[in-house]
């Protein structure tokens, strides 16, 4: 679980209960030799769904590794987040591709997506998930984010 809500922007991404919002489970993942990325099943209780809006979040953590492998120590604990139907989890989505080492090209396909997706006003939740991918790029970019901002070189 996330000990308490984290603010993002103007709203709260608020804790997802265990128990409630789903099932927590530990189990063990096995990775063959060179595989990078494995799937991994989640069990999501929304008929028993906690009072917290959305979006919620939980963490996913990957520890205990062995035979020589290693859980990277920036990429080892995954966020999880609900959010509340299919045009908010379009927004959520794109933080996805910032879970990772970052460069330009992924820098400007989210940034990309961000301005093609936007064409009506966004809900309180889907402004939440913009905020957060811009302060992610922004933390990441060594370049002006538009013409009347200074340069972060």
């Amino acid at each position: 679980e996330v000990p308490r809500a984290e603010a993002a922007g103007p709203t709260l991404i608020w804790p997802a209960v265990a128990g409630v919002d789903f099932l927590k489970e530990e189990g063990q993942l096995t990775f063959d030799l060179g595989q990078r990325s494995i799937g991994l099943n989640i069990t999501l209780t929304p008929d028993q769904a906690s009072s917290n809006p959305p979006p919620k979040r939980f963490h996913v953590e990957l520890y205990g590794a062995s035979g020589g492998a290693r859980v990277h120590p920036e990429y080892g604990l995954a966020n999880v987040t609900l959010v509340s139907g299919t045009e908010a989890q379009a927004v959520w989505a794109l933080l996805d591709q910032l879970q990772q080492p970052l460069d330009t090209t992924i820098l400007n396909r989210v940034l990309q997506a961000l301005l093609s997706k936007f064409t009506a006003q966004l809900t309180p939740e889907q402004l939440t998930a913009v905020l957060d991918a811009l302060g992610k790029c922004v933390l990441h970019m060594r370049v002006p984010v538009c013409e009347f901002c200074p340069s972060t070189k």
